[in-house]
Formats: C-alpha cells, structure tokens, sequence
C-alpha cells in the first residue's frame, strides 16, 4: 500500500489483528503550496455562489459546478467574481 505502514498482529499463523497508519509522501513546504492551490480553487469556486442563497442553493450550485464543470462555467465564475470585487459586494 502506497502511503500508508502497517503493523500486522498474529498468534501463530493467524492474524488477529492489523495497524495502518499514514506515512508522508511530501514535505512540508509541498503540502503548504498544495493546501494553497486547493483554497485558491475553493474560493474561486465560493465566489459564484450568491451569499443569500440556501443551503440547498449552495449545495446544488456546488455539484452543478463538480459534474458539469467546463470553460463555459469557470468563465461565468471568473466574470462573477472580477463584477463582485468591483463591487465590493460581499466583504467585510
């Protein structure tokens, strides 16, 4: 198993038990310029959705965006967030 060890426990020639646990494949500095570009995409992605929709809305707009995504709708998000930050519109 790639990425993970584990620790087998055995009485004779059965085993009666086993231990995985996680083994790290990156570095650090690898993992904190992951996470970044994965909150970049989540933000882009947050952007579309209008902050007074629904938690149903939100959710819907969310698997729309994973099942259909395509250039189309990246650039429907992309114009939406460049209008919001013209706008100001949801900051804080």
């Amino acid at each position: 198993m790639s990425g993970y060890m584990y620790t087998q426990h055995s009485r004779g020639d059965n085993i009666i038990g086993m231990d995985f646990s996680p083994s790290y494949t990156m570095e650090q500095s690898e993992r904190e310029e992951i996470q970044a570009q994965i909150d970049s995409c989540v933000e882009e992605l947050l952007t579309g959705i209008p902050t007074e929709a629904s938690d149903y809305e939100k959710v819907k707009y969310d698997f729309e965006y994973l099942s259909k995504r395509n250039l189309v709708l990246d650039i429907k998000i992309i114009i939406n967030t460049v209008l919001k930050v013209a706008k100001s519109e949801g900051i804080k």
